[in-house]
């Protein structure tokens, strides 16, 4: 956070500096006026739809339904995590950060992402170090399909996108290439470590 904090104020004050030297502080000052309220303008047509979405994701959980959601996705979890009990609260939250995720609702997600990995390190034999079964999820999270990429699509639509939906395909298929190849090297480099240390 800190590196972060750094780089934006290096980046200003070059910005600020350079704006000087070439006789541009006036530009410079119009397009961080302008930038802010564009930032304010977007962020408030993003947020119906994603308080919208993620109620939508609250309902399911206090209805029920995540139940079902869960079951549904035992299956893949099962693959996934073939020691973890398909009943556990881990799974149960893991089923519904997938399902989020696959609707593109990330920060719906979110919420039960960090239930998940509670729920995982709780089953940790090393707390000193993460699981292979948090490492998996992490990986999930991070690189998740997506059916339907929700907040893209309000971000297109809100720029005036006449289809913000087509997208998809594209969409569909990269995620399911990043989600595959980090899979293959979550599950392939402990292997590399073990014979390292033997």
């Amino acid at each position: 956070m800190i590196k972060i904090n750094l780089l934006i104020i290096v980046l200003t004050l070059s910005a600020f500096i350079f704006s000087i030297f070439l006789g541009k502080t006036g530009e410079l000052s119009n397009a961080a006026i302008s930038g802010a309220s564009q930032a304010v303008t977007l962020v408030i047509k993003l947020a119906g739809g994603l308080v919208f979405w993620s109620g939508m994701m609250n309902l399911i959980k206090k209805s029920g339904i995540s139940d079902l959601v869960a079951r549904l996705l035992s299956p893949i979890i099962r693959l996934i995590f073939p020691k973890l009990d398909k009943k556990s609260r881990a799974a149960q939250y893991i089923g519904l950060n997938l399902s989020a995720n696959m609707l593109g609702l990330g920060n719906a997600a979110t919420p039960f992402g960090i239930e998940a990995m509670r729920e995982l390190n709780k089953l940790n034999p090393t707390p000193d170090r993460p699981s292979n079964d948090m490492v998996y999820f992490a990986v999930i999270n991070s690189a998740s399909i997506q059916l339907l990429p929700t907040t893209v699509a309000i971000i297109r639509a809100a720029h005036g996108s006449k289809n913000p939906m087509d997208i998809l395909p594209a969409v569909l298929m990269t995620s399911i290439i990043s989600l595959a190849v980090g899979l293959f090297f979550a599950k392939i480099i402990p292997l590399f470590e073990r014979k390292r240390r033997k």
